[in-house]
């Protein structure tokens, strides 16, 4: 057959295909996987992965470039017809959907069960170098020790998300028993109210010890869960943690646990969103040596004051920001002045302020205001009723720096939409 895809054999596949997924966010070996699809006839497939590839290259160093524009013109010209021709390739299995397409090819498989993964788990993966497996239902325990034990889910698998309320202790206690989960980079338990034991079983278990990113949301960890997190010696090289939603057992004991801790050296990404956090809380963070390493800190749905937000983001321990959740807390103008006056954020190059939303007043106060050099985006909430013309002069107010959010899902169909699965893998 004349397609690139048609013509590999299996083996040639997972051979190209690993080489991606031994370090997923590498770009070179998709670059190799490029220049081969256009040897073998596939240029605007080749062409796709290499402008997703130098767009998102060019996101990370500079969020404003004037290129990024046309870049995403020449994207949007084809990514659809590809995405279509690879989807059409994919296996069609009852209980699958495939998901967040990235650089060429889909990076998320979604499965109504874990049998269906495990049945059919050679013929998915000689599809697509995905590496993201989300699970619909409650997987039975005889399955989550099959899939613990399964080299090739060692070998290819780098994010495991298990649906809401689908993992209890003893499915916690299979987890991180399984013996070939070492390559695992991601775990998504979010909303399972996951006690104590469990907390102190994923932590102490040298499976998960490569862990970077753990979603915990909604778990209702505890306080002996917060301490097991902060001394775990295992998540040393773990880089992004989720805690939102914990209020009924973070509190000031628990907090202060993760702020003294001395393990977890390497993170940089923390969500305390919806616990319920108050001024003495801030006053914690604000002491934290801890707070100095973050690069990204979600405070956004506490209720805290303003005047309480602005003197924490005063203190030299946020120098290191780059990305700061602020929305769903009582803040005032004043207040708002006052935070983008602050001289401590000048690594600051996104501000997120929903659900406030955006106004020409606030444009006005926050461009006169703001001081940082590397802001590059601040979101509001999308005004309800606007016209386009109204949204472009919000656009100029804000010198180009305003992205605008909405609660509205959008009306129009996609070709895709049966397939796509908008899930937010990096967690938050």
């Amino acid at each position: 057959m004349s397609n690139a895809s048609d013509s590999l054999t299996n083996a040639d596949r997972l051979a190209l295909f690993q080489t991606i997924l031994d370090d997923p966010e590498q770009d070179a070996p998709r670059l190799i996987l490029a220049d081969w699809l256009e040897e073998h006839g596939e240029a605007t497939h080749a062409e796709l992965i290499r402008l997703q590839i130098e767009r998102d290259d060019l996101l990370q160093r500079c969020p404003t470039h004037p290129a990024l524009d046309d870049l995403n013109y020449r994207i949007d010209r084809i990514a659809h017809d590809v995405e279509m021709r690879v989807h059409r390739r994919l296996p069609r299995i009852a209980g699958v959907r495939w998901g967040h397409w990235e650089k060429g090819w889909p990076r998320l498989l979604q499965v109504a069960k874990l049998r269906i993964y495990l049945d059919h788990a050679a013929e998915l993966h000689a599809a697509a170098p995905w590496d993201r497996l989300r699970i619909e239902d409650a997987p039975s325990l005889a399955d989550l020790v099959e899939l613990g034990s399964r080299v090739q889910a060692a070998v290819l698998l780098s994010t495991l998300i298990f649906r809401p309320n689908s993992m209890d202790h003893h499915r916690v206690r299979e987890l991180a028993r399984g013996t070939h989960f070492k390559r695992l980079r991601r775990l998504v338990l979010s909303g399972h109210h996951i006690n104590r034991a469990c907390v102190e079983m994923l932590t102490d278990s040298l499976n998960l010890s490569r862990l970077k990113v753990l979603d915990l949301t909604e778990s209702r960890i505890g306080l002996g869960g917060m301490r097991a997190l902060s001394g775990s010696n295992r998540l040393e090289g773990l880089t992004d943690l989720n805690l939102s939603g914990n209020f009924a057992d973070l509190g000031d004991k628990g907090l202060e646990a993760l702020a003294r801790a001395t393990s977890l050296p390497r993170l940089v990404r923390l969500s305390l969103a919806r616990n319920q956090l108050g001024t003495d809380d801030l006053d914690i963070l604000a002491d934290s040596p801890r707070l100095e390493r973050l690069e990204i800190l979600d405070l956004s749905h506490n209720r805290l004051p303003g005047e309480a937000l602005a003197a924490l983001l005063y203190s030299p321990a946020v120098r290191n920001l780059r990305r700061l959740h602020l929305g769903g807390n009582a803040i005032h103008a004043a207040a708002l002045r006052e935070i983008a006056d602050s001289p401590r954020l000048e690594r600051l190059e996104i501000l997120d302020l929903t659900p406030i939303a955006a106004t020409p007043k606030l444009a006005d106060m926050l461009t006169c205001s703001i001081i940082w050099p590397n802001l590059a985006q601040i979101v509001l909430r999308r005004p309800d009723d606007l016209t386009h013309h109204q949204i472009d002069q919000l656009h100029e107010r804000f010198e180009g720096k305003l992205r605008l959010w909405t609660s509205r899902l959008p009306t129009r169909k996609t070709a895709l939409e049966t397939t796509w699965i908008d899930h937010e893998v990096s967690v938050w």
